[in-house]
């Protein structure tokens, strides 16, 4: 299992996760620049997405065509169970990072 995650995996696995089975090309690019303020380019997200496909954390499958995307199917990702575990081991070791507030009155901190 992969636990070095950078920071644009995570930004894509969490895509992934929040949009459940759903997430594609347009709608991961979005959500991404929702929560980070930043639009990622698509050469990345799929460099992204295929490293993190390799390495078992997400499965893509294709989509029944369209009409409307004149009969092309969608590629939808998942995050594996592997997957939401590096997350969120991944996720935890940030946090514990995160500085402790610093108590009223400018206390030492715990």
């Amino acid at each position: 299992m992969k636990s070095n995650l950078i920071s644009r995996d995570m930004e894509v696995l969490g895509a992934v996760r929040r949009l459940r089975g759903t997430g594609y090309g347009v709608n991961l690019r979005k959500e991404i620049a929702k929560v980070t303020g930043r639009m990622m380019s698509y050469a990345t997200l799929y460099d992204v997405l295929e490293r993190l496909e390799k390495d078992g954390l997400i499965v893509g499958r294709m989509a029944e065509p369209t009409p409307a995307r004149a009969g092309r199917p969608k590629q939808l990702f998942t995050v594996t169970g592997v997957g939401e575990k590096a997350y969120s081991t991944a996720l935890a070791t940030m946090q514990s990072f995160a500085p402790q507030a610093i108590p009223a009155g400018g206390g030492k901190l715990a």
